[in-house]
């Protein structure tokens, strides 16, 4: 049997939350444009909203080569309702990790945490 409504609240779903990471000093170089309202525009656009959080968010890994990385970052925040938008998320956090010249951006959706690898061209290869 369904519960009865709530008294004095409603709530309303937003589906699954989705978290990525963007190098905060990055993000703010003149010479790469503006990368922090490209992002504005693309979450608002796409997920009607976002939060994000700045401070003390950094972290410790390894990169394939076995080399230890570190990193300072910015946390972003959406939900989504549907599967359908998160390769829509991929595809726009590949293309930001190619502007900044990352090697990946780390993406959590739902319970499942991603590394998103941008393809470089082959000039970039060589």
């Amino acid at each position: 049997m369904p519960l009865p409504p709530p008294d004095g609240y409603r709530r309303v779903s937003l589906g699954k939350p989705a978290m990525f990471l963007i190098p905060s000093a990055k993000m703010y170089d003149p010479a790469r444009g503006d990368i922090a309202a490209r992002i504005h525009q693309f979450l608002i656009a796409t997920f009607g909203g976002y939060t994000a959080a700045t401070g003390n968010i950094y972290g410790w890994w390894f990169a394939e080569g076995r080399r230890l990385h570190y990193g300072e970052h910015r946390l972003f925040t959406v939900a989504f309702a549907g599967q359908e938008r998160i390769p829509v998320l991929e595809r726009f956090l590949a293309d930001i990790a190619r502007e900044l010249d990352e090697e990946c951006l780390y993406l959590e959706t739902g319970d499942d945490a991603w590394l998103i690898y941008p393809e470089f061209s082959s000039e970039r290869a060589e």
